[in-house]
């Protein structure tokens, strides 16, 4: 029996070689950074290693988040179908395309319309990326226990805003986090773990929310 649910914060980032850089670098200049159709360019096989090089970023990105969405928290047995999610809109931040710091896993329902999908993150566009400046709770530079508070109530973990966090609102909001569905999934979840793993609850809730020290890759 796995642990089905993780809300994390991420220490470190991925890293990509000095080939992996240059070729990115490459991809930029040519103005087909991470998806398009690749019509004219001057580098050999590109299409094909553009989408080697996105398959690497994405088990680099499975070994260094584990198998949870880096906003819900669900394993990806629960909530499938992982993709590669740019904090920052890759299509208004082309070079942000593979800083590895813009680089997470997310389910494909909080990458999705109705979730994150465009929204634009960054405040203002012109006053860099720094973590005052996105509206979401950056999960690299951002520490997700100072924006919100964990609880359990019977079977259900519980999210609330802390201390008027308004980064917090927003990532409760956004991904619907205490919206029914979402509540009653995680409650269904916890008490399967609880049967499952033999856990008392509050130790369960200890391996659920947690800030794990990420490996460097």
């Amino acid at each position: 029996m796995k642990i089905y649910i993780r809300f994390q914060n991420l220490d470190n980032p991925i890293s990509l070689s000095q080939n992996d850089q240059t070729f990115a670098s490459r991809l930029l200049v040519e103005d087909v950074p991470w998806d398009g159709e690749i019509k004219v360019c001057t580098l050999k096989n590109a299409k094909y290693r553009r989408e080697e090089l996105k398959e690497k970023i994405k088990r680099k990105l499975l070994r260094n988040q584990g198998e949870y969405c880096i906003y819900c928290g669900l394993h990806f047995e629960i909530s499938p179908n992982p993709e590669i999610d740019h904090i920052a809109l890759k299509s208004r931040f082309k070079e942000q395309s593979f800083e590895p710091e813009n680089l997470v896993l997310a389910c494909q329902t909080c990458n999705g319309r109705s979730r994150k999908g465009k929204r634009h993150i960054v405040i203002d566009p012109n006053a860099g990326f720094v973590k005052e400046n996105y509206k979401i709770i950056h999960p690299y530079w951002d520490d997700m226990f100072d924006h919100i508070e964990f609880s359990v109530n019977d079977s259900d973990l519980l999210l609330s805003v802390k201390d008027s966090s308004e980064k917090g609102d927003f990532n409760i909001k956004v991904f619907k986090l205490m919206d029914t569905g979402p509540v009653i999934l995680r409650g269904g979840l916890i008490m399967r773990m609880e049967k499952g793993l033999g856990l008392a609850k509050e130790k369960l809730i200890e391996r659920i929310v947690l800030n794990p020290p990420s490996p460097i890759i």
